[in-house]
């Protein structure tokens, strides 16, 4: 997995553009930006707009927006191969670990989540279906990455192979402790992104998303 530490979305920007092999211009003329603009953003001096935004992740699917824009997991894409075959491990896994019950409880779960999104934006008036769609779509990642957390804990309580799970308990960290902070610390995101809160990927995405509406940005 590739992940980095870059504090700016112009960082992580000059990251992808370096993993890319192209120049500062190559990369400029496939993403069809404007290059004064480009060189900006990777000097810290201006944020991409959500037109610019656009441009680079239709012109570089493999790049993760929830990366770019919050430092979110890793910086590339799984590619649909990588889709499917995490698809189906997670089927798998579920169908394993999750009774008929709990597997109903968390899918309204998720669709209750889906709904709050869907009126919080309805009450910001954001009617742009490209925009809603980037949304709901982070919201989806959001919840897979808690569906994987029920997964990964009930594989680490049935081998107890604590040794192989040291990204996700740490050294010295008892299970239950390690999952109740990944946990929190996850709803804590997904409650944030769906209200909008202060420095939110969603709030900054918003953001964005007026300025370029108020013909501020590229």
């Amino acid at each position: 997995m590739i992940q980095s530490n870059e504090k700016t979305v112009g960082d992580r920007l000059a990251t992808f553009i370096e993993h890319t092999g192209l120049n500062k211009a190559q990369f400029a003329k496939r993403a069809d930006m404007d290059y004064a603009h480009l060189f900006r953003i990777l000097k810290g001096e201006a944020e991409p707009g959500i037109d610019s935004i656009r441009k680079i992740t239709e012109a570089f699917p493999e790049l993760s927006l929830n990366w770019l824009i919050g430092n979110v997991r890793d910086m590339l894409n799984p590619s649909a191969k990588d889709y499917d075959a995490l698809r189906n491990i997670n089927l798998w896994n579920m169908s394993k670990i999750f009774s008929a019950a709990s597997v109903i409880e968390l899918f309204q779960r998720e669709f209750a989540e889906w709904k709050m999104l869907k009126t919080k934006m309805m009450s910001l008036e954001i009617h742009d279906e490209s925009f809603k769609q980037t949304l709901f779509g982070i919201l989806g990642m959001m919840q897979h990455e808690r569906r994987n957390l029920v997964i990964t804990f009930s594989r680490i309580r049935e081998s107890d192979e604590r040794m192989l799970s040291k990204d996700v308990v740490p050294e010295g960290v008892e299970i239950d402790d390690a999952e109740q902070i990944h946990f929190q610390t996850l709803e804590m995101q997904i409650e944030r992104f769906i209200d909008f809160e202060k420095n939110s990927l969603s709030q900054q995405l918003h953001n964005q998303f007026l300025e370029k509406q108020n013909g501020n940005t590229y």
